[in-house]
Parts: C-alpha cells; structure tokens; sequence
C-alpha cells in the first residue's frame, strides 16, 4: 500500500537514526585509535630510546601498524556509509518529493520547477561530502581531554580554554552565517525559476526581442543571491582564519607549558610531545565544523523546506481501490480560490451529469472555464463544496484508478521525454493493441506511422518537434487510452486541421456510444452538436445549465451548417479565417 508523505518522512528520520547511532559508534573506535600515534611517540621516546630496546620498538611498530591499519578500515567504513546514505536518501525520498512537488504545483496553478531535488541534494551531500562527521567527532573530545588531563593538568587546562575558544568561533560563525544563508537559498531558487520560465517561453522571448531585459531582471536576481551568500562566505573565512590563528597558537602553547613542566622535571620530552598531539585532535571537531558550516546550514535549511512541502503534500497512503465507476458526475456548490488571491476563480458551481452524458463549458475568457476542469479530474481542490465521480469524491480514487477510468486533454498540451507509446500509455506496461486503438480514436495512428522511428519515436523536450496540432491529437490518444469512464478535454480543438476536426467529432461519437462521460471546453460550437448539456459559466458562476438544444437553440442552426462544412471539407481545404 502506498504511504503518505509523513509517513515517508518519519520512516527515513527513524531509518536516519539507526544509521547514525552505528555511526557514532565506529566514530567511537576511530577516535580511539587516533591515539596511537601519540601514545606511541610517548614509549618510543620515553622506553625506547632510554633503554635502546629494539626489540619493544619493533613490537610498539607492528602494534602500531595494526592500529592505523584498523583505524583506516573504519574510516573506510564510515565514508562509504555516508555515502550510501545519501543515496538511499535519494531513492527514498525523490518519488515522494517530485509528487509532493506536482501537488504544490497544481494548487499554486502550476508553473513550478523541482527546487526539492536541489535542496535534496543539498542534504545528499551533507553525507557523501563529509559534513556530518566533525558533529559525530566532537563527543569523543572528551575522551582526548581526558587523557591530557592524566599526563598533566596544566596541559589539560591549556587545551580546554583553547577548545572553548573554538567553539566560541564555531558559535559565533553560526549565528552570523545562518540568515545570510537561508536569503542566499531563498534568492537562488526564484532566479533558478526564472531561468526555467525563459526556457519554456523560448519562442515568445526570440520573437518580440525579450531577452536583453529578461536577462537585465534576471542579472538582478541573482545578484540578489550572490549577496548573502558572499556575506556568509567572507564571514565563515574570517572566523576560519581565526580558529586556525587558534588552533596554532594552542599548539604553540601547549609545546612551551609542557617544556616548561619538562623542564622543572614535572613530565618528560614524550608526554610534551604527545599532550601537544591529543590536545590538536581533541579541538579538531570545532576548527572542521566552520569549514563545513556553510554546507550544514545549507542541508538544514533544506532539509526545512523538504519537511514543509512534505508535510502539505496530499496523502494517498489511505485510499482504497474503488470499483469501476459508471461516469456519474456531480459537483456540489465548489469555491476555488488559487493562492493568496482576493476573489475566487470558482464560485459556488454546481451541477450534475448521468453516466455516458456530454456536457460542453462556455463561456467568454476568464471566465474560470480551465479551472473548473481541474477540479473535475482532480488535480485542484475545491476549498469547499465537492466534486464527485459515482458519488466518491474526486481526489479519493488513487492515481491507479484514475489512470484506468479517467481520461484528460489540458489546454496546454504537454508530451513527456518519451516515445510516443509510452506518452499514449501513460507510461504503462499497455498492449501494443491498446496504444494503436487509443492512436486511431484520435485520428492519430496515420501522425505517427510518419514518424521517424513510429510509435518508438522519442517525444518532448529531447524528441523531435510537432506541430501543434500533432501534440493535440497524440495528448487526445493520451486521454482516450483504455476504457475511461470520464474524459474531460480543454479546447480540443483549438490547433486542429479540418481532419483533426473530423476525427475529434468521430471520436466524440465513438465515446457516447461507449456512454462514457464526457466533458469538454469550446469556443467552436461546430463541435457540439452530439453534445447533450450545456454549461454557460461567466466570472466563475453558472450563468445557465441545461439541455444543448435549449440553450443553443439561437445558433443550431448555424452549428449544424458549420459542422457539415466541417465533414464535408476537402482535407487539403483550410478552415475560414475566424471561424471560432
């Protein structure tokens, strides 16, 4: 059964601690075996060379080895968790962030890029780049100071104020770089999503000579971006600067104390020496985390952003396989407000079809006509009110279902990177006979077959160009695929030819003889004379609802002139200029 986005989240943080915890345990082992160099500088110089045994110098060696040799394993062992960390990170949560993504998209109007994958690929990062690993290490300071402290306190001292200096640094980079950071994110994703607009409006730039001012706007967001995070950058290498400055001059004054201490016989030159190199260990974890502070606070922020969208997401984990659903629809007094917008799109629309009903949406532009199709097929949902599909709310079928009984044409019609099969199968393990009989419905087989590769050929953004018109007609085969028991089409024949025309009025037929249920927006009544009602909607409000012939009766006439000029047009024959 598929889960919800939370459910997603709370099983990768628990998931995340389990890791973590291992982690934390080989982070144990590993800072144990950083005292082995020191502790063996401490015998050689002190047993060793005092008392010329080779024979313990070469046991202190090959013990040595054995160390650094286990030590390096476990080094190992914990870069290549983190790094498939990240990655099941990755597969985990990428599905459920570009779903989540669609939701917010349809609900702010569409429009959106995938900024999610960026900030989860900030998080990746965090793991497979290392980042984590001096927050694990700092615990085990402790054990380092400790050790100091038993070969002499001064020492001890010495090395606490110094580390107490660096996380003071490593505090204060925090705070002075974690606004500036968040503003730098903010800004990069709205001129990341600039950058994506001027992608998908190419043509509109080139042609009316947008680009130079585009670019102008552009430059100053991201601009806008480049300002904080070059604050956060020259902040961090200050403090970066500061505790290396720190960091040395501990060194420095832990070598003098302990030759003063050696001095005065107090301890002797291999304690001086390794005191010096466990106190550098001990404040190694606060010196790494300000280098690698910028990409924390980055993961951390985007690891924010991810639970908040996460968190709005729409939920699927609890809805259940309905039966095949006959095509009644009903909508019951639905508002639609988008965003933050004054005044509603939707307005109290209601009205109801019987199963295999057609039903054609007019009305002058602005209207709310597009809207009022997204929420039928359920990618918006009304703040109030309901739509229903056999008296189940609409956003309560599971995408399966949807996909099985419900067929939709946008305005917009969109093709996936993909064949031409798998666009018409919606990307389905469907039978070669289906995808052919989706394709001749619409009037799209004879398109395709003339495509360089046929139904093989690869659509969208890396396959070959259409025509408008040749889009429509495949998102028609799309939305006609299998045995949908709802069509809902948005001017479908707004860039057809004579015979995308003639095929869309076969293929309007074909579906109420198969009394499917069918809902369409026109501006051409030519394509409405098989319709059954008519839905007049103006400012968001239903004007009129009724039988066609009733409220089209002024221009039957004119329609069924229109509609046998339209089956009756040589195909090679355009279409009068202005006819919708």
């Amino acid at each position: 059964m598929p889960q919800s986005s939370e459910q997603v989240t709370g099983r990768v943080r628990r998931a995340t601690r389990v890791v973590l915890f291992w982690v934390f345990v080989v982070s144990a082992g590993i800072n144990l075996l950083m005292l082995t160099s020191p502790l063996y500088m401490l015998q050689v110089y002190d047993r060793v060379i005092a008392a010329r045994h080779v024979d313990t110098l070469v046991y202190l060696t090959v013990m040595a080895a054995g160390a650094l040799a286990v030590l390096a394993l476990l080094e190992h062992v914990r870069t290549v968790v983190g790094l498939r960390l990240g990655a099941w990170y990755e597969r985990q949560l990428a599905g459920t962030l570009i779903e989540a993504t669609v939701d917010a998209s349809a609900a702010a109007g569409g429009g959106r890029g995938v900024p999610a994958l960026r900030d989860l690929a900030a998080v990746r990062a965090l793991f497979t780049g290392g980042g984590i690993w001096p927050l694990l290490d700092a615990p085990w300071s402790i054990l380092f100071y400790a050790v100091v402290f038993l070969i002499h306190p001064w020492l001890g001292w010495c090395g606490i104020a110094g580390g107490a200096l660096l996380i003071m640094i490593a505090a204060i980079n925090e705070w002075a770089t974690r606004v500036p950071m968040r503003d730098a994110g903010q800004q990069t994703i709205r001129a990341v999503a600039e950058a994506d607009a001027v992608v998908r409006n190419t043509d509109a730039l080139l042609a009316m000579g947008m680009l130079p001012g585009f670019l102008r706007r552009w430059q100053r967001l991201s601009d806008a971006a480049l300002v904080p995070h070059a604050l956060a950058g020259s902040r961090t290498a200050v403090l970066s600067a500061l505790a290396k400055f720190v960091r040395f001059s501990l060194q420095v004054a832990t070598l003098a104390l302990g030759a003063y201490l050696t001095i005065h016989a107090e301890m002797t030159g291999g304690a001086m020496v390794a005191a010096s190199i466990i106190i550098a260990r001990a404040v190694a974890p606060p010196e790494q985390a300000i280098g690698a502070w910028r990409s924390i606070v980055a993961a951390q922020t985007a690891w924010q952003r991810l639970t908040t969208l996460l968190h709005n997401a729409r939920g699927k984990s609890d809805l259940m396989r309905l039966p095949r659903p006959s095509g009644v629809l009903a909508v019951k007094r639905a508002v639609y407000t988008a965003g933050n917008a004054p005044e509603p799109i939707i307005r109290q629309v209601s009205f109801a079809l019987a199963g295999g009903e057609s039903l054609a949406i007019i009305g002058p532009s602005g209207a709310g006509k597009t809207t009022l199709l997204r929420l039928l097929v359920g990618s918006l949902a009304p703040q109030t009110g309901a739509v229903r599909l056999d008296a189940a709310a609409i956003d309560s079928w599971v995408p399966a279902d949807k996909a099985d009984y419900v067929g939709y044409l946008p305005q917009d019609v969109e093709l996936f990177n993909a064949t031409a099969r798998d666009n018409i199968a919606r990307f389905s393990e469907a039978s070669d006979e289906d995808v052919i009989a989706a394709a001749t419905l619409a009037g799209a087989h004879e398109i395709i077959l003339k495509l360089p590769q046929g139904y093989a050929t690869m659509l969208g953004p890396g396959g070959v160009t259409l025509s408008g018109g040749q889009r429509q007609r495949i998102g028609l085969a799309r939305a006609l695929f299998g045995d949908p028991r709802l069509v809902v089409l948005d001017e479908p024949n707004a860039n057809l030819d004579p015979d995308g025309e003639r095929a869309l009025l076969d293929a309007l037929r074909a579906l109420k003889q198969r009394k499917v249920t069918v809902v369409l927006v026109t501006h051409r009544l030519a394509i409405t004379a098989d319709i059954d009602k008519v839905l007049k909607l103006r400012d968001g409000q239903v004007e009129a609802f009724g039988p066609r012939a009733e409220l089209l009766a002024p221009v039957a006439t004119t329609t069924v002139a229109a509609i046998a000029a339209v089956r009756s047009r040589p195909a090679n024959v355009p279409a009068a200029a202005g006819s919708d």
